[in-house]
């Protein structure tokens, strides 16, 4: 019985908890973004149209809303010409590998921010992908987020404050 009154009382103060945006800088991957809270940090490899790549990951996870993430993830192009031989080649099959991923709208980013595209993709359910990924330096940094609510100010400054590193 003790434990159910405590857990009553803790109920109105775990309402109330905000978390508190966090500036990521990562130098040694050449990305910052601020995340609505605090992210955790992972690795994995994939199979892509590039090859084998290990992405070091960067992923933030709601914990009061179930229907939003924001990641970063940042991996180095594998040897060789899998995928293309030169800018041009490698960003014609990240655009075909991120449409066929992520179908929807798809715009080149502008000079400053890119070489790179911006995409939003319709989700599960009521949610939508929005992100964008930039090459630079023979790596893939991609920015992605999911939500219900494409407004919410965590969310939007979440892929407005992402930056690569010229």
């Amino acid at each position: 019985m003790k434990r159910v009154a405590w857990i009553l009382l803790l109920l109105p103060a775990l309402a109330c908890f905000v978390e508190e945006p966090q500036k990521v800088v990562r130098q040694d991957l050449g990305y910052s973004a601020v995340f609505p809270g605090t992210p955790r940090s992972a690795r994995y490899n994939e199979s892509t149209p590039f090859g084998e790549i290990e992405w070091f990951n960067t992923s933030y996870s709601s914990t009061n809303r179930f229907d939003q993430t924001c990641s970063v993830e940042v991996g180095t192009l594998p040897a060789g010409n899998q995928g293309g031989s030169n800018q041009e080649e490698i960003l014609r099959t990240l655009r075909e590998w991120i449409t066929w991923r992520y179908p929807g709208s798809i715009t080149e980013l502008n000079r400053g921010r890119g070489p790179g595209f911006e995409y939003t993709s319709k989700g599960s359910k009521e949610n939508v992908i929005k992100g964008i990924i930039v090459l630079r330096r023979g790596r893939l940094h991609h920015a992605r987020g999911a939500t219900s609510d494409p407004t919410d100010t965590g969310f939007t400054n979440f892929l407005r404050s992402f930056e690569v590193d010229p």
